[in-house]
């Protein structure tokens, strides 16, 4: 065998190596992460046999409070100062969350993946 052929050799020995780890790694990891996952349907058993928990995009949001006078065309903001609306609502997990009129201005950030 010359030493061209056996160069050749131990690349596709390295390659082959290299893929068939590349393989076994990712099938590793899918088995291992697969398996004890809480299935997001609520109420459905999991593989321990516990309740799954419920994920929404969407949740209702209560306002309790007086709204905000629309904002003049020219002139002063005549909201400015007024006591805010107060919001309670749940995370996508259900977490409760409030916003509330503690005193200390507030800034509500809307974002949008589009």
């Amino acid at each position: 065998m010359t030493d061209q052929n056996t160069s050749k050799t131990r690349t596709v020995l390295i390659f082959g190596v290299a893929a068939a780890l590349v393989i076994l790694a990712g099938v590793t990891a899918i088995f291992i992460s697969g398996g004890n996952d809480p299935d997001p349907v609520a109420g459905t058993p999991t593989a321990d046999g516990s309740a799954g928990v419920a994920i929404s995009e969407t949740r209702p949001v209560t306002i309790t409070g007086n709204p905000l006078p629309a904002m003049p065309e020219q002139g002063t903001d005549v909201a400015l100062g007024s006591p805010m609306p107060e919001l309670s609502g749940q995370s996508f997990d259900g977490t409760p969350v409030e916003i509330k009129n503690d005193g200390r201005p507030k800034i509500i950030l809307f974002l949008s993946h589009w």
